[in-house]
């Protein structure tokens, strides 16, 4: 029996704490809080559908309003009466005022009163910088096509002026061969290929000094120039022409000219 009693008596068992009802202050269960929720968000919808209902009322009271004329009792329209005015006249001395009265702009926000010209004007200061900005964009992009124009032309030039010297030289190099010249006039009258066989053959005979380094003062252009006055007047050949001539005065005669844009 005092068994029993003891085990009845367990307070620490889970069958004595499963009957344990939870009343802790602050703490609601998950569906007091769902109702509490949906209670609160049909008050705010009453609330908006209220508002929403005035909303519409007063714009309709207002249209009916404006809809109906002043009527003769009306204290503003006896005065005008008495100065001569009848329905339908303009104001002013000359009839130059108004006929119908000012038109009422109701305003939907918590704005100032000058807000809305404001923010016009800057609307059209907006406006007309993006459309000097459009304007500059436009100056600039014709300033960078003529520019890549120009310089892929320039580019273009380059090329036909490395690849005119480099076929001069090869001629160059061929045409002294013949006649038994070891070495060009100008460093650049050949191909440098010839330079780096020369200073191998330098570096292999232990007496010669180091080479003295090449200096390059001249342009492209320059080289071309220079190579070819060398090839027409002590070869007679031009290289547009693609021909050696007979002589120099066979030249003069037949060949079109000593660059590239006499030839074209």
């Amino acid at each position: 029996m005092a068994s029993e009693n003891a085990e009845e008596d367990d307070y620490m068992s889970d069958k004595f704490l499963e009957t344990c009802v939870n009343v802790r202050p602050g703490l609601v269960s998950k569906a007091t809080s769902r109702q509490y929720q949906l209670e609160k968000n049909a008050q705010i919808a009453n609330k908006q559908n209220k508002l929403k209902l005035k909303k519409q009322s007063e714009k309709v009271v207002r249209e009916d309003g404006l809809n109906v004329k002043i009527g003769q009792d009306n204290k503003g329209f006896a005065l005008l009466a008495k100065m001569g005015y009848k329905p339908g006249m303009t104001l002013g001395k000359e009839g130059q005022g108004r006929a119908e009265p000012i038109s009422i702009s109701v305003k939907n926000n918590r704005e100032g009163l000058g807000m809305d010209s404001e923010r016009k004007l800057k609307q059209e200061e907006m406006s007309q910088m993006r459309a000097e900005m459009r304007h500059k964009r436009q100056k600039v992009y014709h300033q960078e096509q003529s520019g890549f124009t120009k310089r892929m032309s320039e580019k273009f030039n380059q090329r036909e002026v490395e690849k005119d010297l480099d076929d001069s030289q090869k001629v160059c190099e061929e045409l002294d061969a013949k006649a038994n010249i070891e070495e060009p006039e100008e460093w650049f009258f050949w191909p440098l290929h010839w330079l780096e066989k020369k200073y191998a053959k330098d570096e292999d005979e232990e007496s010669k000094e180091p080479p003295e380094p090449v200096m390059d003062i001249y342009t492209p252009p320059e080289k071309l120039e220079l190579l070819t006055d060398y090839l027409r007047n002590n070869y007679s050949y031009c290289i547009w022409c693609g021909i050696k001539f007979k002589g120099v005065k066979d030249l003069w005669n037949n060949c079109p000219g000593s660059s590239r844009s006499d030839h074209d």
